[in-house]
């Protein structure tokens, strides 16, 4: 009874440590796997396998101006947006802070393209009250890489951050794509 429990104990520890308590979404720890899985489905399908690193704009103005409380409703708000706005099958990930990954299978890049659009929309469409007459309009960027056939995790989220970092330098709330190994991006 007593190794029943420990062993129970241990399954609960092991689940919860990839599980984000705030948003509900699993955490990057598990992200190799579900890289190789999306990658394996992908492949299977005749279809593309794509990362797109979404993050936040500006959101250490909404922790500064509205508190640390409110950041996190923010958050959830944010994590609950962009799932309803991707399809079943496409996981998605709370990278870190103020950014989630979302794992995408699409025929060409101007699915994956369609997909991003789709996910900065529903964030543009869907504001919050954080009280009182003060609603809060969220707009995002996003980075969109191919996970190319020689690709690793890592290469792909270096990609993606690079297109993520271009966007974010031309204006945010847009989606920029990573086209080549070597980083450039449109």
């Amino acid at each position: 009874m007593i190794s029943g429990l420990a062993e129970l104990k241990h399954a609960i520890e092991g689940i919860t440590g990839r599980i984000d308590v705030l948003t509900g979404l699993p955490l990057r720890h598990g992200l190799d796997a579900v890289f190789i899985q999306c990658r394996r489905d992908a492949r299977r399908e005749a279809r593309r396998c794509f990362l797109a690193m979404i993050d936040v704009d500006h959101f250490k103005s909404v922790n500064d101006r509205f508190g640390h409380p409110a950041g996190d409703e923010v958050l959830v708000h944010v994590a609950r947006t962009l799932r309803a706005a991707l399809r079943e099958n496409d996981p998605l990930i709370r990278y870190g802070g103020e950014e989630f990954l979302a794992l995408l299978r699409c025929d060409d890049v101007a699915a994956a393209e369609l997909a991003a659009c789709r996910l900065l929309e529903a964030l543009r469409g869907a504001s919050i009250e954080l009280g009182p007459g003060r609603g809060l309009r969220l707009t995002a960027t996003i980075g969109l890489a191919e996970a190319l056939n020689e690709d690793t995790l890592q290469t792909t989220l270096m990609r993606a951050d690079r297109a993520l970092l271009r966007g974010k330098l031309n204006g945010r709330d847009r989606h920029v794509v990573a086209l080549a190994r070597d980083g450039s991006s449109t």
